[in-house]
């Protein structure tokens, strides 16, 4: 390694059952009602790492960002198909849908982290986000809410448009 040597050796890759154990950990001291979310990063951490033990709290750290990024997508997707409401599909084909969209998005061979959304699936952090509704009003004044789907932005370059070329006065 010549003259300089690393300060940190690289550890082995997480396992499945470790990113599991990661995650139930994770949820056992986020859900702690004695200390809950009255404590700093560091030391919510440090509580991971005591009662994960062995790998040191920023490889612990660092691998939650993963799969919490990871199982926050599936979710999105997962969700998503859920409000698709197709007949004739079961739980399991739904969630074999997400999955499937899931590796097609993330240019992915698997969906590694099933059983750590098994976990974390009814935590709040990871809960689907609840559609938006709109607040509209009838001609008699009454008001009631509907449901609004907003358009990613790569949505819009494939929806059909109804601009016709013409802006509107200031908006050059």
């Amino acid at each position: 390694m010549g003259s300089q040597e690393l300060k940190r050796s690289k550890t082995r890759n997480f396992s499945i059952e470790e990113d599991y154990q990661l995650c139930k950990s994770w949820k056992i001291i986020s859900e702690d009602p004695i200390h809950g979310t009255d404590q700093s990063r560091t030391k919510f951490w440090i509580n991971v790492q005591q009662h994960l033990g062995e790998r040191p709290v920023d490889s612990l750290r660092q691998r939650f960002g993963v799969i919490s990024r990871n199982v926050s997508k599936f979710v999105g997707i997962y969700s998503s198909d859920l409000r698709l409401n197709q007949s004739g599909k079961s739980s399991v084909d739904k969630f074999d849908d997400a999955v499937e969209m899931f590796k097609k998005e993330m240019k992915v061979r698997s969906f590694q982290f099933r059983s750590c959304w098994e976990v974390l699936k009814d935590t709040q952090k990871f809960l689907p986000e609840p559609r938006k509704k709109s607040r509209i009003s009838d001609p008699d004044g009454n008001y009631a809410y509907e449901d609004i789907e907003f358009l990613e932005e790569n949505d819009l370059a494939s929806s059909p448009s109804s601009f016709n070329g013409t802006r509107l006065m200031g908006q050059n």
